[in-house]
């Protein structure tokens, strides 16, 4: 900021002559300010947009150990739009899926519900519970570019999964805990 303010109140009219020290001291502030700007830059400007844990787009398609999924349309129901999601190669049914900013929320057809999935704006750590399942939801997030979220009813047996998302490619895994079995990401193609 001294800087800034030394250059606009002496203008074009500032000259550095034979003056040494002041040559040295805009030099170093002018590196200082670089290096910072960089470091800045990596922690708070980089970071991943939300919607990039799930690639919604038209085409996009992500094949599973068991399942197809493929994004084959936008629909309109109770006023808001999802992204419908073809499964099971065209015999499984659909998904609908809307970001509300961070948030991840999937439309049931069959009970007419919206559910929270996933929260990406949450830390390691964090819990949510899924108001319309009863569901709690804790998050761990070690690697930036992946997010799992852990899904427990409490007081069921049994019913534990966990959903893992990866920046720009999608949900890599679905995994019952309680069953011992997991859906994993096998190839993706985005558009």
């Amino acid at each position: 900021m001294v800087i800034i303010s030394i250059i606009q109140f002496h203008g074009s009219k500032m000259k550095f002559g034979g003056n040494k020290m002041l040559k040295q001291l805009l030099f170093n502030s002018s590196l200082l300010f670089v290096t910072l700007s960089i470091y800045s830059c990596e922690d708070c400007c980089e970071m991943t947009d939300y919607e990039s844990y799930l690639p919604l787009k038209l085409g996009n398609k992500w094949t599973y150990t068991n399942d197809v999924w493929e994004v084959v349309a936008m629909e309109t129901i109770n006023e808001l739009e999802y992204w419908t999601i073809l499964t099971g190669n065209g015999n499984g049914g659909n998904i609908y899926y809307r970001f509300d900013d961070s948030k991840l929320i999937q439309f049931y057809s069959t009970d007419s519900i919206e559910v929270l999935i996933a929260d990406f704006s949450l830390n390691e750590g964090d819990s949510f519970t899924q108001v319309s399942t009863g569901y709690n939801v804790y998050v761990y997030s070690d690697n930036p570019d992946e997010f799992t979220f852990h899904y427990d009813y409490p007081g069921g047996a049994d019913e534990e999964y966990s959903i893992t998302f990866g920046v720009d490619k999608g949900i890599l895994s679905i995994c019952s805990l309680a069953w011992g079995g997991c859906t994993e990401l096998i190839d993706y193609e985005l558009k």
